[in-house]
């Protein structure tokens, strides 16, 4: 197999010896703002680039971002700075279909040599991790504020200045800007100054643009480690995630070109974790932060909304350890809430042949789901002294385990957390038929926005978990099961902390 893969990728690594490496980098530029929707219509591109008109009109959809992602990092590996002449041009739309029609060859190889009956299940978990961020990782407000709030929450405050050098407003602020200008222009030249009208210096743009670009030559001995020609080719890390723009340096002038624009979006919200999490007082910090936000969530959204009310913490007086975070009361009704920080590793879901991995991620998950149900049977034994939220037999629980981010699971993976969860209850003596007793569901942060959203307009929490899990659409991912059977109940759904974004841009103003 990984002979007539790499014998599949070998045109495109000969094609791309022959294209200068920045231009080519910035005719990608234009093709990342592409989000893969027939329902979008492409941006109008710069004059310099031969766009074909079907692909504006959409009438194909043959041009992808995660493609794109994909070639930026095989430009930097294959091409080469300081030729005097290159054979093909990007900006030619003859020469760019050339590409792709290359891309796709070898996408269709690995596919026929690489996937099989007995792997094709997990390939669709995979293909949901690679495709579906492109269409969520934007600046939108939710994003905005949701990282803002935890990445200025005073636990967490000193530690994004310790390690990044810049206050979280600041670095969105600054993100914010570029990630404007990248959608319009592929480059820009080296600042000389700071933001008129502002209080980020020329400092501060020098400090964000370290963190975010590396050289060319820097970024090419990088991409030519660990590359490994099988069936995880196409989801292989690219260093050109962390670092989105490109510095290249072509005489006395020095420019940074954006590979993605949705990598740099990510890169300011999300992707700032990972530039902490190696820091020993992060772990901690950031999982307070997590659970007092989805705390201000709940309490923002549905507190005495429809006769719902919102508890703290409970903690098992056995042997003093936290059984959830916290718990919604709607009605006869009770949900215990348990947030988590934990992203799935990139190894869960790369790997078709391994599942070792998969199922060892898996297993936190599950370890959160049974560590509530134990906190369930403290509640129902009285074993909570004092309580916080008092027993009643007539009311009815349920079990929801809130991530940061989105697992996508759905289908086979599913089926595997929900196989998981009942072998653990087992193994803690406790009956796995409580899931019918109280219900489970594990849910992205958006997810459980959108959730409470619906408890507030009086929809049962417990009948959508238990609708979900024992209908038709069980094997489907929770966000998308809601999205789905409430469309008209979430059409007039607004986040909750839209408009705080607005004190981002306040908080950055000069005098």
């Amino acid at each position: 197999m990984k002979n007539d893969i790499y014998e599949a990728w070998k045109p495109i690594r000969n094609f791309l010896r022959r294209v200068d490496p920045k231009i080519s980098l910035e005719v990608l530029r234009y093709y990342s703002l592409f989000n893969g929707s027939l329902n979008e219509v492409p941006p109008a591109p710069p004059s310099y680039i031969e766009v074909n008109k079907d692909v504006l009109n959409r009438g194909t959809i043959g041009i992808l971002p995660w493609d794109i992602e994909l070639l930026a990092k095989e430009i930097v590996y294959s091409s080469d700075e300081g030729l005097t002449s290159y054979r093909y041009d990007l900006r030619k739309w003859r020469d760019f279909a050339n590409l792709m029609q290359k891309l796709r060859a070898l996408d269709n190889r690995i596919s026929e040599v690489g996937i099989s009956q007995s792997n094709v299940l997990m390939e669709m978990f995979r293909i949901a991790h690679r495709q579906f961020p492109h269409q969520q990782d934007t600046l939108n407000a939710g994003n905005v504020v949701r990282y803002g709030k935890l990445f200025t929450h005073p636990q967490v405050r000193q530690i994004v200045l310790d390690k990044i050098g810049l206050p979280y407003e600041k670095l969105i602020a600054i993100g914010i800007g570029y990630g404007g200008i990248f959608k319009d222009y592929a480059a820009i030249t080296q600042p000389t100054e700071g933001l008129a009208g502002t209080n980020i210096t020329l400092g501060d743009l020098n400090t964000f643009l370290a963190l975010y670009s590396k050289g060319f030559a820097e970024l090419k001995s990088q991409v030519s480690t660990d590359r490994v020609y099988d069936n995880t080719f196409m989801y292989q890390y690219s260093p050109l995630n962390a670092s989105p723009l490109v510095r290249f340096e072509r005489g006395k002038e020095v420019t940074y070109v954006c590979t993605s624009v949705n990598r740099l979006s990510f890169q300011v919200t999300k992707g700032v974790y990972y530039m902490l999490f190696d820091d020993t007082r992060f772990d901690n910090a950031f999982g307070n932060a997590f659970e007092e936000y989805v705390g201000e969530i709940l309490t923002s959204t549905v507190k005495d909304a429809n006769g719902c009310m919102v508890y703290s913490q409970e903690v098992d007086t056995s042997d003093n350890k936290r059984r959830c975070d916290w718990i919604l009361e709607q009605g006869d009704e009770f949900i215990m809430v348990e947030c988590k920080t934990k992203r799935m590793a990139m190894g869960g879901y790369v790997n078709l042949d391994d599942e070792s991995i998969m199922l060892q991620q898996l297993g936190i998950l599950a370890d959160a789901v049974v560590q509530t149900y134990e906190g369930y049977l403290v509640y129902k034994g009285a074993g909570y002294s004092p309580p916080v939220y008092a027993y009643n037999k007539n009311k009815k629980g349920a079990v929801c385990v809130v991530t940061l981010e989105k697992w996508y699971l759905y289908g086979e993976p599913l089926s595997r957390l929900r196989k998981v969860v009942e072998d653990k209850l087992t193994a803690r003596g406790i009956n796995p038929a409580i899931i019918e007793e109280a219900p489970y569901e594990v849910m992205g942060v958006d997810a459980f926005e959108s959730l409470t959203y619906l408890a507030a307009s009086g929809e049962s929490v417990m009948n959508i978990f238990t609708e979900h899990s024992m209908g038709e659409e069980a094997s489907h991912e929770f966000s998308t099961y809601i999205f789905n059977q409430y469309k008209n109940a979430l059409s007039s759904y607004k986040y909750v902390f839209a408009n705080d974004i607005d004190s981002y841009i306040e908080s950055v103003k000069g005098p």
